[in-house]
């Protein structure tokens, strides 16, 4: 079932009158995040909404859009989520790039002062990107833990920090177990 057939039992649910122009305009703005993350949102009110809804509803349920930076503070969390070298983390280059700029300050014990110095690398690094119009370019940094592999692809789908096709590419190419148990057609084809 695709999200529209489900924004459509959803508004009849909760008798919520939208007209054609306004289920136009959401079917239009919902379609910017990813197929999966949307129905899981409408397969979850449609269970539980009680009353009449409207788009900032549903949006206010979805999850950050991929093509917006983190703030720092997010992105020093997943640094350091990268120092575990058995973990696997959804991160885009320039979080790395930031992390080299005070990786021997923090392995010297100093961390108060390394997210200082990976603060500053990174608002440089998402400014320059900003102004060249770049997004951030997610991907999975795999860990040595071959069992924790699954659940960082299975979150950056959820997030939509990447598209169903490239969790299935990533989880083939990196022998994850993702790709032979989550995929199945319908909607978003992965089940997150």
């Amino acid at each position: 079932m695709n999200f529209v057939s489900l924004l459509k039992m959803l508004l009849q649910s909760t008798g919520s009158e939208w007209d054609e122009l306004l289920v136009k305009y959401a079917v239009k703005k919902l379609s910017e995040w990813p197929d999966g993350q949307v129905c899981a949102v409408l397969e979850e009110m449609l269970l539980s909404a009680k009353y009449k809804i409207s788009l900032a509803d549903i949006i206010s349920k979805l999850p950050k859009k991929p093509d917006e930076w983190l703030s720092a503070d997010e992105a020093w969390g997943i640094a350091l989520e990268m120092r575990d070298e058995a973990r696997s983390v959804a991160t885009y280059s320039e979080i790395g790039q930031a992390f080299g700029a005070c990786v021997e300050v923090y392995e010297a014990g100093q961390k108060t002062e390394a997210k200082k110095l990976f603060e500053k690398r990174y608002d440089e690094l998402i400014t320059k990107a900003r102004s060249e119009n770049k997004k951030p370019s997610w991907y999975i940094s795999y860990g040595t833990n071959q069992a924790l592999r699954a659940d960082a692809e299975r979150e950056a789908l959820k997030r939509g920090l990447i598209s169903q096709e490239k969790a299935y590419y990533l989880a083939v190419a990196n022998n994850s177990d993702f790709a032979d148990s989550n995929w199945q057609p319908g909607c978003g084809g992965f089940i997150a």
